[in-house]
Order: structure tokens, then sequence, then C-alpha cells
């Protein structure tokens, strides 16, 4: 059992980095057992999307996702929902692009 772990650079690099994103991820492939964590208490969601299904979630609760999974992002709009609306400036955007996926979340 071999996996093999690299860097994926996420679609709009300089949009993420002037934004404070991160503009990598770590990429995992191969047969083997991966672990995740975060640096919090909590739990750890599966969300399985179908193809062309998307949801949002809050910005900093993504974990890992399956590779037929888009990931992107979109700024909030308003300062309203910015500093009352408890999700921050950005909202997470994930997608079944190639096919069915699963995202995992930490809540």
């Amino acid at each position: 059992t071999t996996i093999t772990i690299g860097l994926k650079s996420l679609k709009g690099a300089l949009k993420r980095m002037i934004a404070g994103m991160q503009v990598f991820v770590t990429e995992a492939s191969g047969p083997g057992v991966i672990a995740f964590s975060r640096d919090g208490p909590g739990h750890i969601v599966p969300i399985h999307l179908r193809r062309g299904q998307e949801i949002q979630v809050r910005e900093h609760q993504f974990l890992a996702a399956t590779a037929s999974v888009d990931y992107s992002f979109e700024r909030v709009r308003g300062q309203g929902t910015m500093l009352f609306g408890q999700c921050g400036f950005f909202i997470d955007r994930f997608r079944g692009e190639t096919g069915d996926g699963i995202v995992w979340l930490h809540g």
C-alpha cells in the first residue's frame, strides 16, 4: 500500500492569495489509509454530493474532498451579512463536478 502525497494548486490562486486564503491543498492518492484531524473540538461530517449538486459552506470548515468535487469560494456581499451573519468574508462552494463525490467538513 503506497500513498502518493503532493500539493495541488486551487483555481483563482491570485484572488485567493490576495484574500489571505489557501492557494494549495494537500492531495493524496493510491491505496491505503489516511487520518484527518483539526486543531479543535468538533465533529467530522461527510457530505455526499451527486454530480451537479452544490453546497455552500462557512469558510474554514473544509477538511477533505474526493477528486470529483470542485472547490471554489465567493466573497460575501454586504457589510451587515459579513458582520452579523457569522460566516466570515467568504463562503466556500463545493460541487460534484466530474461525478458523485464526498466532502468532509469540520463542525
